[in-house]
Parts: structure tokens; C-alpha cells; sequence
């Protein structure tokens, strides 16, 4: 497990990588989590099996978009 830029990247024993997302700020929006997400893309070097928000209404369409369709996105709220 490690964690950078608001991302904690666990690999549990099923072998799928999950991210847990916190985007902390003002700027909330489908631009400012595209962004987000592609630098944590950028960051981790990887794309994850799974992505965990807080529900936002913009991550979904942004994890399609930047991380694409395979990726399963759960949220916490």
C-alpha cells in the first residue's frame, strides 16, 4: 500500500488494485477530477481494477473517461 496526491493504492491478496479517492478543495468539478485522476494515473504508473470515491457526482464520468470502462467504481457515501 502506498498513498500520493490523495490516492491510496492498496493490492490486496486478490491481486486487483484499488484506489481510494480523496480530492479535498474547491474545485469539484467533470475538469478538476479528469485532471485529478489523470495525475494519479500519472502518479501510480497504473490503472486500478477499482476506484472508491466519496460519491461526487463527477467521478464516474471522469474515471470512463481518463481511466476507462473496465474500471469498477464504488463509492463510500
Amino acid at each position: 500500500m502506498f498513498a500520493a496526491d490523495g490516492v491510496i493504492c492498496t493490492a490486496p491478496s486478490t491481486g486487483m488494485t484499488t484506489w481510494s479517492i480523496t480530492m479535498l478543495g474547491e474545485h469539484r468539478d467533470m475538469a478538476a477530477a479528469q485532471a485529478f485522476f489523470r495525475s494519479a494515473r500519472s502518479t501510480t504508473g497504473m490503472v486500478p481494477d477499482r476506484v472508491t470515491t466519496d460519491g461526487h457526482g463527477s467521478y464516474p464520468r471522469a474515471i470512463r473517461s481518463t481511466l476507462g470502462r473496465r474500471v469498477e467504481h464504488r463509492n463510500s457515501a
